[in-house]
């Protein structure tokens, strides 16, 4: 969304989840060596749980079987797993322009290494959080949002927060434009952020090749995209501009 340049981006996600032609633990250093002048930094993906011990409950950190490539400074990341790739992009996000030839990279290094039986899932996100100065409630909400409930006033002004998700169809019947809304917990500054994330996904491709993939892409980014533009108020545009 270069248009904003002060949009509430705080990442930017493309996944996919799939069958891989094979898989094994040298997958990932192989990939790692054909996209490591992007990304030079590598780690297992840590997996925390609980563990019930002589002493009771107890938290364990161990390594996944998910493999981290960090770019340098760490704000672009893939993600390569068995049956799961993703590419990430945090804050501060520059531009579509900028971020799309890096997951074009990572793709095609992926489809020369090993390649794909079939794919289960495709997913591209943006996840953003407005911090608006106030108490939570529709009336903050609606000042930044033209997508958000409503509620009669028989229920009062106790109101606690929004978790709202709301499903369209996309352009097939396997893709979906998913708009989740959440208001987070005010903080010690007074802010209290409302959390915004647009999916556009493909819950069931019937395609396998890179270039329908990178196809797919560029028309999920503009769905996102679009829908962005479509929730937020026109004050907001101005705030962001």
């Amino acid at each position: 969304m270069p248009k904003y340049p002060k949009a509430p981006i705080i990442e930017v996600v493309f996944e996919m989840f799939f069958q891989p032609k094979k898989w094994d633990l040298t997958i990932p250093g192989l990939l790692w060596s054909r996209i490591q002048h992007d990304f030079p930094t590598t780690r297992p993906l840590p997996r925390t749980g609980f563990v019930m011990g002589p002493g009771g409950l107890s938290v364990r950190t161990e390594n996944s079987d998910v493999t981290q490539f960090l770019s340098e400074g760490g704000n672009c990341l893939t993600q390569l797993g068995n049956g799961m790739l993703t590419v990430n992009r945090l804050a501060p996000y520059e531009s579509w322009e900028e971020f799309y030839p890096k997951i074009a990279l990572v793709l095609s290094a992926y489809y020369e290494l090993n390649g794909i039986e079939k794919i289960t899932r495709l997913g591209f996100r943006y996840i953003n959080k407005i911090n608006r100065q106030g108490k939570q409630g529709i009336e903050n909400v609606s000042q930044v949002l033209k997508l958000h409930p409503t509620y009669p006033p028989e229920l009062g002004e106790n109101f606690i927060t929004i978790n709202s998700v709301n499903e369209f169809l996309g352009e097939s019947e396997n893709e979906r434009l998913i708009i989740q809304t959440n208001t987070l917990k005010p903080d010690s500054d007074g802010e209290a952020p409302i959390l915004l994330d647009i999916s556009y996904v493909n819950i069931a491709p019937t395609f396998v090749s890179k270039e329908d993939v990178n196809d797919w892409l560029v028309l999920a980014h503009e769905k996102a995209s679009n829908a962005f533009e479509a929730v937020i108020t026109e004050d907001y545009k101005k705030e962001i501009k």
